[in-house]
């Protein structure tokens, strides 16, 4: 049974627990981006210095930080606030 995704998408720990602390309309928006994520329906800015390799998506505040290491195959690292997504 095809269920449409060209991408599979593992999610990281430290994404997963901060997807739970997530208010529950952001929590389905990530939710819906990562589902176009999947779907190669949507596409992140390619990120530079110290984050090469990875990609960022958009979502109202927050930024989903993740790599695409092999083709088909998503890796979602993080979920945070755009004013810290690219410090320490």
């Amino acid at each position: 049974m095809n269920n449409g995704y060209k991408h599979v998408a593992n999610l990281s720990k430290c994404f997963d627990r901060k997807l739970k602390n997530l208010s529950k309309e952001y929590r389905e928006r990530v939710l819906n981006k990562v589902s176009e994520l999947a779907l190669d329906i949507a596409k992140g800015k390619t990120l530079r210095g110290r984050y090469r390799g990875k990609k960022s998506l958009r979502v109202g505040i927050y930024r989903i930080i993740y790599e695409e290491p092999k083709h088909c195959v998503i890796n979602l690292l993080d979920i945070r606030h755009r004013e810290t997504a690219y410090r320490t």
